[in-house]
């Protein structure tokens, strides 16, 4: 699976990496990490839920290298749902 961003007009976008999600890191509303279904590889996903609507989704291969990089200072104490549970970063 591709890193992509939807917009919230449905434009498909095909991003590079995470640098792109930095850069944008003032749109993320929460971020919702998923079983590895959603994307057909990996062992988890990363879908950050953008203000306006679209939405930021990325492959991982390691859930405990996830857990630490949305851990950052800039993302701290924003909301997300890990595997259905509500938590805060």
């Amino acid at each position: 699976m591709d890193t992509t961003v939807v917009r919230e007009t449905g434009k498909v976008i095909k991003v590079k990496n995470l640098g792109w999600l930095l850069k944008h890191r003032k749109e993320v509303r929460y971020f919702e990490i998923v079983d590895p279904s959603i994307t057909q590889c990996g062992d988890c996903a990363m879908i950050a839920h953008l203000s306006g609507g679209g939405t930021y989704t990325t492959p991982w291969a390691s859930r405990s290298v996830l857990r630490d990089w949305v851990h950052r200072p800039v993302f701290k104490g924003m909301r997300m749902v890990w595997f259905g549970r509500e938590t805060i970063t």
